[in-house]
Order: structure tokens, then C-alpha cells, then sequence
């Protein structure tokens, strides 16, 4: 009996110590089965989710990275003077950094089949430059369209069924990537005016409209009211319009010798894209001044799409370098900008 009372604390801490290592090897089971388990929920994310993943840093980087016949002449698109003239040159240095990427909203869902033009369709592109009352002497007054007569335009335009898309939209739906809703019409502004934010913007927003702005990029850097700042850049981007190229300075691109047009050309889009962190891949001719050269220029620099001041709808049997447009005048009425895109056949 004496024995076996020594015995019992023997056995107790041998049957402690195998509890021990139960213990032991279950909690390594246990830590390797969740280790097994966040795998497994890693890898379903990489099969199931990577797309979105990588859709979403296609988004935030593709502005960054994205790549990129007879002569016209016609003073019908001239820009009407501030008053002002830009001092030194507005291009950005080769290898500046690039500006903070404005935080422009994604482009606008596809409509259903049911609901959007038929393939192959030619579309109005609207020509505007500012959108306020014009300057007592000015050259060029028909180009100043008054506050309310656009709002009367915009009305009429919407009341006949018509919805505003970009270029980028119209370029995709032509090379069949992209559908459109019926009755699409492009809103473009030439040059850069405060009053395509503090005008034409709300008007646009009341419908939710995106409009192209044609920037020269020597705009930003003028004194007079009427130039646009680049917070005011970015608001219309934030509002899902699209940003065009219109030069560097809006020189006539005819009379200027290789150098020159790349400069403009190139230079415009180089610029604009390092400051705002968009692609830009839809150009706009000065005064509608283009030519071979020019045009050989443009496609060269990476735009896919230009537009003239030449009359008409633009369509997918065009060249893209050379899209045609309407232009609105500061006397029209909202009946007369839709009867001239019922006449053009838009």
C-alpha cells in the first residue's frame, strides 16, 4: 500500500504531461487548419475577385499610362479675344511630374439594346466657345452665347429627345465598342472660358450631360475674367466631361514648320494629360486650320479623333482627323440650334 501511494504522484504528472501534449498538438491543428482556410479565401479572391482588383488600378492608372486630305481654311471658328496674351510658354517640361489625377467620375452605364441608336448612326457635335454675354466690341459676337439663350438651347435640345454623350463615347459606339442612347448629340467648348463652369456646367448637370472641353492650354495662364483656372478644370471633370486638346496657344497650324506643330500639337496633349491625370485623346483644330501635315501631325501625337469647324453630323465613314460640326451662335434660338441638327440630319 505504501508502494503504490508513492506510485500515484508518478502516474498523475505522466498522465498531466500526455494531456499536455494532447493539448499541444491540437492547438497546432487548429492553427494550421486556419492557416489552410485564409488560403483557401486568398486564392477564391484571386480567381473569383482579381478582375476587379485589377479593373480598379486600370482606372486609377490608365490616365497616367494610356498611349497612346484637302486643306481647310476658315476664320468661322476664330477664338474671340480676352484681351489678354499669355506670357512665356504654357508646355510642361519633358519629364515633369505629372499633376494630381482629378477625381472624375466613371463614365456613364451602357443603355439597354432597347433603348440605344442602331449601329453606324452619324451624330451632331456641337460647336460652342463661351457661354456669357459678349464683350462690348468684340470681332467675334455671334461666338458669346448669353446665359439664357443657352439655357433656352439646352431646353430644346432636350425637349426633341436628344442626349449628350463625349467624343470618347461617340469614337467607341462607331468602332462598335460601346452602345449610345438614341438620339446622341456631342456638346463641345472651344478654348476655355469661366463660363463653361459657371454657365454651361449647371445647365448640363440639371440633365445629366457630360460636354467636351477643347482646352488651349494657354487659357490657364490668362489674366482676363473670362479664362478658366485649373480648379475649375477639375470640377468639370469631376462632372464626367471630357478633356480635349486645342494647342498650346491657338496658333493657325498651317504656317507653323515641323517643330512648331509638335509643340503645339504633341505639346498640348503632353500637358494637359501630366496636369490633369486624364487621357486625352480627342483633338480640336484653331479656327479649323488644318491640312495634311497637320493632320499627319495629330494622328502622330496619339489623338484618335479632331474636329473642324466644317458643317455637317460626323460619322463612322469618316476619317476621324476630321470631324465635322455645328455651330452654335450667340443668336439662336433653342428651336433654331434643333432645327439646324434636324437639317444636317441629326
Amino acid at each position: 500500500m505504501e508502494h503504490r501511494g508513492q506510485d500515484d504522484p508518478r502516474r498523475r504528472r505522466r498522465e498531466e504531461a500526455r494531456r499536455r501534449v494532447v493539448r499541444q498538438r491540437r492547438l497546432a491543428a487548429g492553427a494550421l487548419a486556419a492557416v489552410v482556410a485564409a488560403l483557401a479565401v486568398v486564392a477564391a479572391l484571386a480567381l473569383g475577385g482579381g478582375g476587379e482588383i485589377e479593373s480598379a488600378f486600370d482606372l486609377d492608372t490608365a490616365a497616367a499610362t494610356e498611349t497612346a486630305p484637302s486643306p481647310t481654311v476658315t476664320d468661322a471658328g476664330a477664338r474671340p479675344p480676352s484681351g489678354a496674351t499669355p506670357s512665356g510658354s504654357a508646355a510642361d517640361a519633358d519629364g515633369a511630374p505629372a499633376g494630381p489625377a482629378a477625381r472624375h467620375r466613371a463614365r456613364a452605364p451602357e443603355p439597354p439594346p432597347a433603348e440605344s441608336e442602331p449601329p453606324g448612326r452619324a451624330i451632331p457635335i456641337l460647336m460652342y466657345h463661351a457661354t456669357e454675354a459678349a464683350p462690348p466690341g468684340s470681332p467675334y459676337p455671334e461666338l458669346w452665347v448669353a446665359p439664357d439663350t443657352f439655357a433656352d438651347q439646352m431646353r430644346a435640345i432636350e425637349d426633341a429627345g436628344y442626349t449628350a454623350i463625349t467624343m470618347r463615347d461617340a469614337e467607341d459606339y462607331w468602332a462598335g465598342r460601346r452602345r449610345v442612347p438614341r438620339k446622341p448629340v456631342v456638346l463641345t467648348f472651344d478654348d476655355g472660358y469661366r463660363s463653361h463652369v459657371e454657365v454651361a456646367l449647371p445647365e448640363l448637370e440639371k440633365r445629366g450631360w457630360p460636354g467636351v472641353l477643347y482646352l488651349e492650354v494657354a487659357a490657364l495662364h490668362k489674366e482676363a475674367a473670362e479664362g478658366i483656372s485649373e480648379a475649375q478644370v477639375r470640377e468639370l471633370l469631376d462632372a464626367g466631361w471630357e478633356l480635349g486638346a486645342h494647342t498650346m496657344t491657338h496658333p493657325d497650324l498651317t504656317t507653323l514648320d515641323a517643330s512648331g506643330r509638335a509643340e503645339e500639337i504633341a505639346g498640348s496633349r503632353r500637358a494637359l494629360r501630366r496636369r490633369f491625370g486624364v487621357p486625352v485623346t480627342a483633338f480640336c483644330y484653331p479656327a479649323g486650320r488644318h491640312d495634311g501635315t497637320v493632320i499627319a501631325a495629330v494622328e502622330d501625337a496619339g489623338f484618335v479623333s479632331a474636329t473642324t469647324v466644317e458643317p455637317g453630323l460626323a460619322g463612322p465613314g469618316d476619317t476621324p482627323f476630321t470631324r465635322h460640326r455645328i455651330r452654335v451662335n450667340g443668336s439662336d434660338s433653342g428651336a433654331t440650334v434643333v432645327t439646324a441638327i434636324r437639317a444636317a440630319g441629326g
